[in-house]
């Protein structure tokens, strides 16, 4: 027993063991929870870069269509424009020539002093005259 007397003896001995496991997904779990050891994960992107490549060669296809529909309009107007040029320079053409007809005419009744106006009527009232001495010869030897 004891050195000085009496007594008695007592040990505790207590081992505690506590293991916690705090685990919570809420919502979108945008998170990864992985338990145990050795384990692989794996990310996925859900399809999204696939998609945005879809999205933008729509926009892509879209922008092209706008562009060429806007190239067809301008180049339509322009074409519309370019024979409108066209059809004013040929009717300007066709009065230029008119006017230097009609000048020349001026011209020579100017250095004439308005004879050769006169002589040009006397000449279609001689041609006049003369195809209805024609007509009167040929009915008359026709009634004969």
């Amino acid at each position: 027993m004891g050195f000085f007397g009496g007594g008695s003896k007592s040990k505790t001995i207590s081992n505690q063991t506590t293991t916690t496991y705090n685990q919570a997904a809420d919502g979108a779990n945008n998170g990864v929870m992985v338990s145990g050891s050795n384990n692989a994960v794996t990310y996925t992107d859900d399809d999204a870069i696939a998609q945005s490549f879809k999205a933008s060669q729509a926009a892509l296809d879209d922008a092209m269509s706008f562009g060429n529909n806007a190239l067809d309009k301008v180049s339509s107007g322009f074409n519309t424009n370019l024979q409108a040029m066209a059809s004013l320079q040929a009717r300007q053409t066709n009065t230029q020539a008119e006017e230097m007809t009609l000048m020349k005419q001026l011209a020579a009744s100017q250095q004439s002093g308005g004879t050769s106006d006169l002589l040009s009527t006397i000449q279609h009232l001689g041609i006049v005259i003369a195809v209805m001495i024609g007509i009167a010869v040929i009915v008359m030897m026709w009634r004969q």
